[in-house]
């Protein structure tokens, strides 16, 4: 499948992305800028049409063949792909080309706040039913998609306000960002319990 296609003179340069080891890793398109998850293989074809199904050609190196089919961008955040010159039409004016890709391969950070009054009873710390648990997470790049968490081993839902608790008991909260280019943060885990 193709993506990403940049437009030159006469032809279409596209990026055409082989997911590897991580299904979930990926390409995106926000606030006007390309993300790319750096780990990702890239290879570029070159066709005279923007449509999928054009007939296109794999662009190889002669000069560099061990950094291409795949390359790998080498550099968190901003990387660059330049012609000297390109042309707007057949007899257009020129000048240089240059196409912007933000690599991540960074995950985020997750933050993660208990809010409330806490006790020590009998050897143990117990929170009152006033807790609120707040998460919050930043990425510096492609910036973070959600935050997903699990409560007593429950499926993992995603995180859209602060928890709060209505039962006495003992709680295990294992939670984790993700970026919107599918890099992950650890799970983090916390045993915690509630005491009216």
């Amino acid at each position: 499948m193709k993506k990403l296609i940049f437009s030159f003179i006469f032809v279409t340069l596209n990026f055409i992305i082989i997911f590897a080891q991580n299904k979930d890793y990926k390409i995106v398109e926000k606030d006007g800028k390309i993300y790319y998850n750096k780990n990702l293989p890239v290879y570029f074809w070159i066709t005279t049409s923007p449509n999928d199904n054009s007939d296109d050609v794999l662009l190889t190196s002669h000069s560099t063949k061990a950094y291409a089919n795949p390359m790998y961008f080498d550099t968190q955040g901003y990387n660059t792909i330049q012609t000297n010159y390109a042309s707007n039409s057949p007899n257009g004016k020129s000048g240089h080309q240059e196409y912007k890709i933000y690599a991540d391969s960074y995950p985020p950070i997750l933050n993660v706040y208990f809010k409330g009054t806490r006790k020590y009873i009998s050897g143990a710390f117990y929170y009152n039913k006033k807790l609120k648990i707040v998460m919050q997470a930043k990425d510096y790049i492609s910036g973070v998609e959600k935050i997903e968490y699990s409560i007593n081993g429950s499926e993992y839902m995603e995180y859209s306000e602060p928890l709060t608790f209505e039962k006495e008991g003992k709680y295990k909260l294992e939670c984790f960002a993700i970026d919107y280019v599918g890099n992950k943060s650890n799970i983090s885990t916390y045993n915690f319990n509630i005491k009216y």
